[in-house]
């Protein structure tokens, strides 16, 4: 009897042990949303502001994915943006700007990295190329001339349009706590740097009853720092 509890008992060890092992050697994924502000600071070399700063929040969904080993993985942030404190330099003078609609979008992606601390925390650490773009809308007046068309027009009022698309690279920081096996909270920050851009800046206006636009387009050399602080909850799956 004492040899049949025996061998109950260490078959029952021995599974438990086992579903461990199949368990730590099963792929992590986990999926977190959360709040973020985007931080971004840039220089241009020609035209318009020669600097300028935007501090702008909003949400940002995080993914990441490891393989059996747990510390070598991949990740990738999404985030949308909507600045709401926009200073530009312009030839030494500072001003408060506002575009009536601005929205701001980040792609962030690369090979990511795994640093357990204990059975609940860890420390993650990513780096890889950061995509960023964005679209400002403006009524404002427009001066014809200086747009292209006829300066008989004087002053016209118009809907500006300006639109970037920059590419950089970064890392991504951040601390992670598990409540449990699914639900976790995590906060950490983005730091990139961008150097190359593209940038249109064109106008719509109503000219005689019609719709007129005019673009420009151009590559445009330039700086851009970006650090962005997140906090967000997600599930491990």
């Amino acid at each position: 009897m004492k040899k049949l509890a025996l061998a109950a008992a260490l078959a029952l060890v021995m599974s438990i042990a086992n579903a461990q092992t199949v368990s730590e050697n099963r792929e992590q994924n986990w999926l977190a949303l959360g709040f973020e502000w985007g931080n971004y600071w840039e220089i241009l070399s020609s035209g318009g502001a020669n600097a300028a700063y935007y501090g702008s929040p909003g949400p940002v969904i995080s993914y990441y994915h490891f393989g059996r080993d747990k510390r070598l993985g991949f990740f990738s942030n999404m985030s949308f943006l909507f600045p709401v404190l926009l200073l530009e330099d312009m030839n030494g003078s500072l001003k408060k700007a506002g575009p009536d609609f601005f929205i701001q979008y980040n792609l962030f992606a690369g090979p990511a990295f795994r640093f357990p601390l204990n059975e609940r925390m860890a420390i993650f650490l990513g780096a890889g190329i950061d995509a960023f773009w964005s679209l400002s809308l403006e009524d404002k007046d427009i001066n014809a001339a200086s747009k292209g068309l006829d300066p008989a027009l004087g002053v016209i009022r118009g809907l500006e349009v300006v639109k970037n698309a920059s590419l950089g690279v970064g890392g991504d920081f951040r601390f992670k706590f598990d409540f449990n096996h699914r639900w976790f909270f995590t906060a950490g920050s983005a730091i990139t740097v961008d150097f190359l851009r593209w940038e249109s800046k064109g106008v719509d206006v109503e000219i005689a009853g019609e719709n007129v636009t005019v673009s420009k387009n151009k590559m445009a050399g330039f700086f851009a720092l970006n650090i962005r602080p997140h906090v967000g909850f997600g599930v491990s799956f």
